[in-house]
């Protein structure tokens, strides 16, 4: 199982947005966590770098590999 770590801007983001909205995305969080295969087609890398603005960024998982 890997680790969950959010960023400040993503914690934040979940609590601003709809209640019905996040309690869509949380799950799909820790099955990824669990199994990164069950969600391998609606993850993506982010690209650029960090403190870029990006509107969609707080609705974003990143992942790392490392």
């Amino acid at each position: 199982m890997k680790q969950i770590s959010y960023t400040r801007a993503a914690i934040r983001a979940l609590r601003r947005m709809p209640a019905n909205t996040a309690t869509l995305i949380r799950p799909k969080i820790k099955a990824y966590a669990t199994d990164p295969a069950s969600q391998g087609n609606n993850v993506r890398s982010l690209k650029g770098r960090e403190g870029d603005p990006d509107p969609a960024a707080g609705r974003r998982l990143a992942r790392d590999h490392g």
